[in-house]
């Protein structure tokens, strides 16, 4: 069943249930990072050319893939590498994502010596997480119209979220964190309120713990798709196209310049 069907049979025992709350204290804005030079030893390069070479690991969901990607440039992890190319930038990449992971699955990944020793000696680590987490709980909520579900995930996410953020930073002490928040791929009126008031709330939980972090960054995207969702959208109508892959590159590429 697609999210938009999903959200659409949810919506009317929410409303019933008076359980359709609106976040509307919170703002998915996009943080604008507060020092005027690069993230480290890619973003150097990126900047100026700077021949020093970076260790690059992806993680995360589908969207660190690229699923979706009708170009098969690998999403916005290969479009960077490939920028990466172009300004003759010395690097190694890896990418240890994985379609429909959770942050259950990313924790137990992390265990992994192969992704733990990649991770240690790591410049630069990036990835996305949490869509699947959402997915999974819009789904449980609609067959079992359990809807004390949504506050009791919503507390277990939080908790992943702080412990992934705690494994990756205890393998790796100084390297670059970007941790890319999802969006609301639902752009029809009906559930579109609801669901943005989801991914508003589960992105802002994201970026607390992040913003407790040295050296790693928050990265919000909702706010690229929330205006024409379809235009950046593949045929599945969840994960992005090229064109939803290069607005995302072009924004991790902007953090990590500080521009």
């Amino acid at each position: 069943m697609q999210i938009h069907q999903i959200v659409a049979t949810l919506l009317i025992p929410l409303i019933v249930s008076q359980l359709l709350v609106k976040f509307t204290d919170d703002k998915d804005t996009v943080p604008m990072p507060n020092e005027t030079t690069p993230h480290g030893k890619l973003a150097s390069c990126l900047a100026d050319g700077a021949q020093e070479k970076a260790t690059v690991i992806g993680l995360g969901d589908s969207l660190t893939v690229g699923i979706g990607d009708e170009y098969n440039l690998s999403g916005y992890f290969g479009r960077l590498t490939r920028y990466a190319n172009e300004k003759n930038c010395l690097y190694e990449a890896v990418n240890f994502s994985e379609k429909g992971f959770t942050t259950m699955d990313l924790l137990e990944q992390l265990k992994r010596d192969d992704v733990k020793a990649a991770i240690e000696r790591a410049d630069v680590i990036i990835f996305t997480i949490g869509a699947n987490d959402l997915i999974q709980l819009l789904k449980e909520v609609h067959l079992s119209l359990k809807f004390d579900l949504i506050e009791k995930e919503e507390k277990r996410y939080a908790k992943n979220i702080a412990k992934v953020l705690s494994e990756i930073r205890s393998l790796n002490r100084s390297a670059e964190i970007y941790y890319i928040g999802f969006y609301n791929p639902v752009d029809d009126s009906f559930g579109k309120e609801y669901l943005d008031s989801l991914v508003i709330k589960w992105n802002n939980i994201s970026e607390q713990y992040v913003k407790e972090m040295e050296r790693a960054h928050f990265i919000a995207i909702n706010d690229l798709f929330s205006r024409d969702a379809k235009r950046f959208l593949s045929e599945d109508k969840f994960h992005p196209n090229h064109l939803g892959y290069e607005v995302i590159e072009k924004r991790v590429r902007s953090f990590m310049l500080n521009k």
